[in-house]
């Protein structure tokens, strides 16, 4: 008996009354279009059994394990991606596992992005499309993954630091050889571009390793931009082989933070209360010394004034100014964060605060305080303490949540 799953594509009402395209319409398309299911069929009999029935979520790009369990990509997880405007209403994919018997669906990854295009590898692998931000643009970093199907070893296989092609998507094992292919694509909305070879064993960013088999292809979205170009390499190293100063000391236990180990840092109530000690009698909302206003006056999207200062927004002017804290570029390349290329050490804020002496004498922050400012700043400046939730569990509007640490 050969089996083969296939997706469902039920869809009685389509075309739908809203754009199938804007983010915006996804929760009313749910209400109004019934979720894709996974499909077996005998390829003998021509017997369609179906897999999955979730009433809401979907199933979709199945690919089978050696073992006979179904890896595939659902929408399950329930979280939204962190792109975009509130009023996108769309759900971020992970890859999920069907047991072999059909009774335990399970999460594979967890990813807060998006996890997509899996595909089994010869070696018992399974690749798929990872798509994450940290510390990188949007744009670029579309890699390919691996993981074994029982979830562990997730781990980038190529091109997680490269800025072309954009996207790396269906990669599939070439019969007899160490080398996949796939299609290098745009961003993540665009299902063609060049089918390219990629060789892992010249390294996770080497270029050398990639190859155009169909370059009559033109690629969308600057997927290759007609070329490959060279990615961000591996960082300066340059005294980095020097004895590590942790291995010449005793270990420490790490102690919590003085504000506690289950909170979210919050910028109100973490670091507005330092700036209001220290600093809002010389750079208040009044004619504020160097035109820098770190009170806790709201601005017009509700956020306090001194984060805008911050980040060289100053109040009632249209020009930005000097950033004054270092963090993550979040339109940056994909390449490889230089050692200390960010963090409080390079923050404008922090240099005045230890190197200006006026500063030092005026504004002498406790240990607990510097505590408090670095920390922020090293955690890339967050401003809130909370998650924006949807919908909540008691149906009322969408508000934000502060998120409680679950102990085991």
């Amino acid at each position: 008996m050969v089996l083969g799953p296939v997706n469902g594509y039920k869809q009685p009402n389509w075309p739908p009354n809203v754009g199938s395209t804007k983010a915006v319409h996804t929760m009313e398309l749910r209400e109004t279009q019934p979720p894709m299911h996974l499909y077996e069929i005998d390829l003998e009999t021509r017997r369609i059994t179906r897999r999955t029935n979730h009433a809401d979520w979907s199933d979709f790009e199945p690919t089978y394990c050696a073992d006979g369990r179904i890896v595939f990509v659902s929408d399950r997880a329930g979280r939204a991606p962190q792109c975009g405007s509130f009023r996108y209403d769309m759900t971020a994919t992970n890859l999920f596992v069907i047991s072999a018997d059909g009774n335990r669906i399970a999460h594979l990854t967890d990813n807060k992005d998006y996890d997509r295009y899996p595909h089994s590898l010869d070696n018992g692998l399974i690749s798929y499309t990872h798509w994450e931000y940290q510390e990188r643009h949007f744009m670029e970093v579309h890699s390919i993954w691996t993981v074994r199907p029982d979830g562990t070893m997730a781990d980038a296989l190529y091109k997680h630091h490269m800025p072309a092609p954009l996207a790396l998507r269906d990669t599939r094992s070439v019969p007899g050889s160490n080398r996949l292919i796939s299609i290098a694509t745009g961003h993540h909305t665009f299902a063609y571009g060049p089918v390219v070879l990629v060789d892992p064993s010249h390294g996770t960013n080497a270029v050398s390793g990639l190859s155009i088999v169909t370059p009559g292809v033109r690629p969308q979205e600057g997927a290759m931009a007609g070329r490959v170009v060279p990615g961000g390499g591996v960082p300066d190293r340059g005294g980095l082989y020097r004895t590590p100063w942790a291995l010449a000391h005793q270990p420490h236990v790490p102690q919590p933070p003085p504000w506690g180990a289950d909170r979210l840092l919050g910028f109100e109530w973490l670091v507005q209360p330092i700036l209001d000690r220290h600093c809002v009698r010389c750079h208040g909302s009044k004619d504020p010394d160097g035109d820098l206003d770190f009170s806790a006056t709201r601005a017009a999207d509700g956020l306090l004034q001194s984060l805008h200062t911050m980040f060289g927004r100053r109040s009632g002017s249209r020009t930005s100014a000097a950033t004054l804290v270092s963090v993550a570029d979040r339109f940056d390349n994909s390449a490889v964060t230089r050692p200390f290329q960010f963090g409080s050490h390079r923050s404008p804020l922090v240099r005045v605060l230890l190197d200006d002496e006026l500063h030092r004498k005026e504004a002498k922050l406790s240990s607990s305080q510097w505590q408090s400012l670095v920390t922020w700043i090293d955690a890339n400046a967050p401003y809130h303490d909370s998650f924006f939730n949807k919908r909540p569990s008691d149906g009322d509007l969408p508000r934000r949540e502060t998120a409680t640490r679950k102990h085991p």
